[in-house]
C-alpha cells in the first residue's frame, strides 16, 4: 500500500493561500480545484467518452455526473473521479475525489483514515466537524457501511471515508473497499444532503 504521509498528502491536497481557508476553491487534489473547468485538464471528447463508460455515475434527475479521471499518474491515489453537471457546457467541477484501494482490508483502511483525519484536524482547527458510521445510500440492502469524517467550511466540505462494501456488491459490481478523500462545493453538498438518493 502506498504511504500517505502528511508531506505527500499535501502535494495533492493543498491549500494555495492559507489566509483563505474558508474558500473550498483554494484546495486542490492533483492540481484541480472546485470551480475549475474540467476542460482545463481533458478535452470535451474525452469527457463525453468517460461519461458513457459503465463506471460513470449519474445522479438523480441527471443533475450531476461523476466520471473517472484518466491518466492521473498519481503517486498517491489509485484513481480519481470528478463530478460536474451534464448540462453545463463549461464543465465546472463540483467534486474531486481521490481513492485508495483496500482490498479485503477494512481495518487497514480505518487505520489510514485515522492518520489522515488527525492531520486534517490539526490544519482545520476551527472547522465544523462530523463523524458518522452508517449504511451506504447506494446499497438499498443496508449491508454496505461507510465510516466518515467531515470538515465543513463556508463554501463546501472535505471528507475522508472508508467504505466497507457488501460481499454481494464486491462480487456483482466488482467494487473494492476503499478510502476516499474528497472536496465538494456547497451546491453539491446540499444536493447530496437533500436530493441525491431520495
Amino acid at each position: 500500500m502506498k504511504r500517505l504521509s502528511l508531506y505527500l498528502f499535501l502535494i495533492l491536497f493543498t491549500l494555495q493561500t492559507p489566509s483563505l481557508a474558508d474558500d473550498i476553491s483554494d484546495f486542490q487534489i492533483e492540481g484541480m480545484s472546485i470551480g475549475d473547468s474540467l476542460l482545463d485538464y481533458i478535452t470535451e471528447e474525452e469527457i463525453n467518452y468517460e461519461a458513457k463508460h459503465p463506471n460513470a455515475f449519474i445522479y438523480k434527475n441527471n443533475k450531476f455526473i461523476s466520471i473517472t479521471f484518466p491518466g492521473s499518474n498519481s503517486e498517491i491515489y489509485d484513481y480519481l473521479t470528478v463530478t460536474y453537471k451534464p448540462k453545463d457546457k463549461k464543465y465546472i467541477i463540483h467534486e474531486i475525489k481521490g481513492y485508495l484501494r483496500f482490498q479485503n482490508n477494512i481495518k487497514g483502511c480505518l487505520k489510514k483514515k485515522k492518520e489522515i483525519v488527525s492531520e486534517l484536524s490539526a490544519i482545520f482547527k476551527e472547522a465544523e466537524k462530523n463523524t458518522k458510521t452508517e449504511s451506504h445510500a447506494f446499497d438499498k440492502t443496508g449491508e454496505s457501511i461507510t465510516h466518515s469524517n467531515w470538515f465543513f467550511i463556508d463554501t463546501g466540505f472535505i471528507g475522508v471515508t472508508c467504505t466497507d462494501w457488501s460481499e454481494k456488491l464486491l462480487k456483482e459490481r466488482d467494487f473494492t473497499d476503499d478510502l476516499t478523500i474528497n472536496i465538494d462545493s456547497r451546491e453539491f453538498e446540499d444536493f447530496l444532503k437533500n436530493k441525491a438518493y431520495k
